[in-house]
């Protein structure tokens, strides 16, 4: 049975995928009904499984490409490896969609901002990011219902590179930070100074949507996406 097992894995051609971060085909393993149900199994109906199947999403794609991507990826990523099983989905043709998806005016994924008191260095994150500070929500708030705060400071948390205090030049890396640092630090802001950059995560997410809209239709990345 392990050496069938092998060859069937063996016959499962890899498949191009159009990175929009990167403007570049990346080579990927197709999905397979184990990671189907691996999604699918992996979903509850309560306040914080948007974020459980998010990350699952994220494993899976890192698995089959083994790589890290930019969460700018994720919709035309997803969107590729389904239409691999069927290029029709309700009223969408993802194949179309995946190849018009190509012609997507690409963004600046890292942006500076400077306030009156501090200067934010700012970039779209990658799954590694997104996974970590998803992992934090889940390990401390699951059974919570109240998550919409939460969720509005974690996403700032993902796309914050760096914040500089102005008046004395001190400077503080994220990435050399904990997470439960990375959300003391957000809200300790005043909302005023978060202004633009929220502005700014708000111009990646509507960038991200471009890749999932089909004649002003959006596709809804979810679970029901996985149910043949």
């Amino acid at each position: 049975m392990t050496t069938f097992l092998n060859n069937l894995k063996s016959v499962q051609k890899k498949v191009d995928v159009f990175i929009p971060s990167i403007q570049a085909n990346v080579k990927f393993k197709p999905l397979t009904l184990k990671h189907q149900k691996n999604i699918l199994d992996n979903v509850e109906l309560n306040a914080i499984s948007i974020i459980i199947f998010y990350n699952k999403l994220n494993d899976i794609i890192l698995e089959l490409g083994e790589g890290d991507f930019n969460i700018v990826d994720r919709p035309n990523i997803i969107l590729s490896l389904r239409e691999r099983i069927n290029s029709k989905y309700g009223k969408f043709d993802l194949l179309k969609l995946i190849t018009s998806n190509r012609e997507i005016e690409p963004i600046d994924l890292n942006k500076t901002i400077e306030t009156n008191d501090f200067i934010f260095e700012l970039a779209s994150p990658t799954f590694k990011v997104d996974s970590e500070s998803n992992n934090y929500l889940i390990k401390n708030f699951k059974t919570e219902s109240k998550l919409l705060g939460k969720l509005y400071v974690s996403e700032l948390t993902k796309f914050t590179k760096s914040i500089t205090i102005k008046n004395n030049n001190e400077t503080v890396e994220f990435s050399n930070i904990k997470m439960e640092e990375k959300f003391d630090i957000i809200e300790n802001i005043s909302s005023s100074s978060i202004t633009e950059v929220y502005d700014y995560i708000k111009e990646v997410r509507e960038f991200e949507k471009k890749f999932i809209t089909q004649k002003g239709d959006i596709v809804e990345i979810n679970p029901e996406l996985f149910i043949l």
